[in-house]
């Protein structure tokens, strides 16, 4: 959702358009009632921007009678779609009704493969799978992890491997008496924003899922000073992992295909991949927003890190 935000701000800019704070969607996933002002700083969000894009906090009165009687020029937008896409296609159609609604259509019902997607990294890594991951890279078992996420599928069940192997896992619940949490409950957005807060100020970030959350807060610790970030290699690990509880691999030469894999995925600078014509296929703009980054030069480019981490892991 931020990420949206973030590309709305960036279109509005680019076809100098007005941009009204957005509103939030409550329904289709985060079942959250909360608005804008609930999570951001509204007056903020408009000042500090100001030099890009105009803002206002709300629709004229007449427009907003026009929204609420759907009567507002509504278009999907085509995603993956670059600049180029809204100032020869959406712009032209701006200048034509002057008044418009961008509405963004939800993801189409798919038919899916768990095996497969796992065997690809598309599924995110289970607690057993992440304290095998962590071991591997040496991480000090006495290190504090903070579990950025809400209940875990399967419960304490499975967080079993994961809290045998690193004891000392703490979460929101642990840390902030319930009377803390009670303005959050049933906000499954500001429980989020606590939660990016958290892993923003880490010492270490390792997501087990690629997510939106998860490749924002890492662009944001780029942008921060390149805080580490160990960019865990699913469909690598999911393969090393298979291959050890089958006996093909010994635990030495797990663990150091593991580091081996990652020494070039915690966080430092490097060139973000661009393929031309296949946005899917490229690095995400927000997990390393380059343009937006110090140079990088030979001295700062990315090199083999084999270390044992000490500190406050996500």
């Amino acid at each position: 959702m931020r990420a949206g935000i973030c590309d709305m701000v960036a279109i509005a800019s680019f076809l100098n358009l007005t941009l009204i704070v957005p509103e939030l969607d409550k329904t289709s996933f985060w079942n959250d009632r909360s608005q804008f002002e609930d999570i951001f700083d509204v007056d903020h969000f408009i000042s500090s921007l100001s030099d890009e894009v105009r803002i206002l906090k709300a629709l004229p009165h007449k427009q907003s009678g026009r929204v609420e009687m759907a009567s507002l020029y509504s278009m999907p937008p085509v995603s993956w779609s670059n600049m180029t896409y809204y100032y020869d296609t959406v712009l032209p159609r701006i200048k034509k009704i002057n008044k418009y609604e961008i509405c963004l259509s939800w993801w189409k019902e798919k038919v899916i493969n768990s095996r497969r997607k796992r065997k690809s990294g598309k599924c995110p890594l289970t607690p057993e799978e992440t304290a095998l991951a962590l071991r591997a890279l040496d991480i000090d078992p006495s290190i504090q992890i903070y579990i950025a996420a809400g209940d875990i599928y399967g419960g304490e069940r499975r967080m079993e491997s994961l809290r045998l192997a690193f004891p000392q896992i703490i979460k929101k619940e642990t840390l902030l008496e319930a009377s803390d949490l009670e303005p959050f409950r049933n906000h499954s957005n500001q429980m989020a924003a606590l939660d990016y807060i958290v892993s923003l100020e880490s010492d270490i970030f390792a997501p087990t899922y690629g997510g939106n959350m998860a490749r924002v807060v890492e662009g944001h610790r780029r942008y921060l000073g390149f805080r580490t970030t160990i960019r865990l290699d699913r469909m690598l690990l999911v393969n090393l992992i298979d291959q050890y509880k089958k006996g093909r691999l010994s635990w030495d030469d797990f663990s150091q295909a593991v580091k081996t894999g990652h020494a070039n995925r915690m966080g430092s600078p490097r060139p973000r991949l661009e393929i031309p014509g296949k946005p899917k296929e490229e690095d995400y703009f927000y997990n390393n927003p380059q343009e937006c980054l110090p140079p990088i030069s030979d001295k700062t480019k990315e090199s083999v890190i084999h270390v044992t981490i000490n500190g406050t892991i996500l």
